[in-house]
């Protein structure tokens, strides 16, 4: 597929050592890519990384590990929006709340079209 070629390509690519902010929304990062996407674009001077829809609700763990990785670096901004048919967390959004709590230099956390449920508002909120 055209996602697999992609990251292929980049096998022998650098990583972008320059960035300070990335926008990847709406394009899906799968689990078996999800290594070589973290070496080529999350450096540790990364300050805002948006990531809305790149992840499925059955890749929540790829995601959750994402975000373990940048509880690393001193991100200051976060954007995670839902909307997308296949890409909208709901009541699952719970299992990534325990690695942003680790997030402490986050400011800006954008979570918005993720539909929660009244169950998970007040979980989300204390979180944040």
């Amino acid at each position: 597929n055209d996602e697999d070629a992609f990251y292929n390509s980049l096998e022998s690519i650098p990583p972008f050592e320059n960035l300070v902010e990335f926008d990847w929304s709406d394009n899906h990062i799968s689990c078996k890519n999800l290594t070589q996407f973290i070496r080529i674009f999350l450096n540790p001077q990364l300050k805002f990384l948006a990531i809305s829809n790149c992840f499925y609700v059955e890749e929540i763990q790829s995601l959750d590990y994402l975000l373990n990785h940048l509880s690393k670096n001193k991100i200051w901004g976060l954007e995670l929006q839902g909307g997308g048919p296949k890409s909208t967390f709901g009541v699952h959004f719970a299992k990534l709340l325990p690695t942003l709590r680790t997030m402490k230099s986050i400011e800006h956390l954008n979570i918005s079209h993720q539909f929660f449920t009244p169950e998970i508002i007040h979980d989300v909120v204390k979180a944040i």
